[in-house]
């Protein structure tokens, strides 16, 4: 999914994973949206105030893995 907006987005167009709308915890069901810095389409993701973690990686597989590990473990450490 991540590949296929490279077709849509301006090259080096910055790109956000809003990973949402939890069932339970990263273990369970989810939505994912993906935004961009340009937009190129009308459909807006509202968020809500709130407070939210966030985590930056490079867009490569590893960069990617490693903060998924990272997530897991510091939610796996709040259980």
């Amino acid at each position: 999914m991540w590949g296929k907006t490279n077709d849509y987005t301006i090259e080096n167009d910055m790109k956000y994973g809003i990973y949402h709308q939890y069932v339970s915890n990263y273990r369970g069901d989810y939505t994912l949206s993906i935004a961009t810095e340009t937009p190129v389409s009308n459909e807006k993701l509202i968020i809500p105030d709130h407070e939210y973690e966030v985590f930056e990686c490079l867009q490569d597989e590893h960069s990617i893995g490693e903060t998924w590990k990272k997530i897991w473990r510091l939610e796996d450490e709040k259980n």
